[in-house]
């Protein structure tokens, strides 16, 4: 995990922000409260969309439940990226009213994702532990890839802090390099390349 002094890092785009055109496209199980809905005569359980994990907004309460400690949620990003880290957002202790957070996640994993329905988990891209007693935003610095590009990341949740019916995301952010930015980088280098070639050029042309 990267420590508070990476802020920057944070505010840098997030590339799984709603109004940017981030979703959620699949989770594992909601938790329902109890809370119902009815109108017209009819009934329905009621509980938060997990898209609300996309939008910034920590107040208690305002976040996606997920039912037990073990579960996944995958996220259609922006864009195609090469993805470098990911930011887990939760309330703060302090904020809590029983000033504790044993619904917050524990230890998790990053998967990169070719295709949002993928049999298997996909690409490894780190393992983590969010640390209740640390600052909540805490940001986790993925594993280097072959500069593959993921249009879908996964959050696998394997653990929460001690909650026994559900487990609470308040907030996830997706921070990586563009595609258009490798290119850029990539044509610079050609152009490095062929600039040191004619100047060998005209040096020997010099000379001769």
């Amino acid at each position: 995990m990267l420590g508070r002094d990476v802020e920057g890092w944070i505010q840098e785009k997030n590339f799984a922000l709603k109004s940017s055109g981030a979703s959620i496209v699949r989770s594992s199980k909601p938790f329902h409260s109890g809370a119902r809905l009815c109108s017209l005569g009819f009934c329905w359980n009621y509980s938060r969309s997990p898209d609300i994990i996309l939008e910034r907004g920590l107040l208690p309460g305002n976040c996606w439940a997920m039912d037990g400690a073990q579960g996944y949620i995958v996220i259609k990003l922006s864009e195609a990226i090469i993805p470098r880290a990911v930011t887990l957002d939760h309330i703060p202790q302090i904020a809590s009213p029983y000033e504790t957070i044993p619904s917050a996640p524990k230890h998790f994993s990053i998967y990169g994702l070719k295709d949002a329905f993928e049999q298997e988990e996909g690409v490894l891209l780190g393992s983590f532990n969010y640390k209740k007693n640390s600052f909540p935003e805490q940001m986790f610095q993925l594993k280097r890839t072959k500069a593959n590009p993921f249009p879908y990341l996964m959050v696998k949740i394997y653990s929460n802090h001690g909650h026994p019916n559900y487990t609470c995301i308040y907030g996830v952010r997706v921070h990586g390099q563009q595609l258009n930015r490798i290119s850029y980088s990539g044509q610079e280098d050609i152009d490095n390349t062929f600039q040191l070639i004619q100047a060998m050029f005209l040096e020997w042309f010099i000379a001769t």
